[in-house]
């Protein structure tokens, strides 16, 4: 199960960061000090390397995510994938 614990990670940070109201840089890095997560330490090593008065939008994500996992084709991204009831 140790290859489901990144899906873990990822997952737990992607959540937090939807249920967020905007914030630039600085602020999400305050909030990241809490996830002690392998997805965690990549996005604050990401976030690091950025204007800390930058915005994080849609297009930061998709940097972040290429950055520290494996790059997806533009047409994924623009895919929405509906949640099962």
């Amino acid at each position: 199960m140790g290859w489901f614990a990144r899906v873990w990670d990822l997952t737990q940070v992607e959540c937090a960061l939807e249920t967020m109201d905007p914030m630039n840089v600085g602020e999400l890095m305050v909030e990241a000090k809490n996830w002690k997560n392998d997805s965690g330490r990549k996005m604050r090593r990401f976030l690091a390397k950025q204007n800390s008065e930058s915005v994080f939008d849609e297009v930061m994500f998709k940097q972040a995510w290429e950055a520290t996992y494996i790059p997806l084709p533009d047409s994924d991204w623009s895919t929405v994938f509906e949640l099962g009831s």
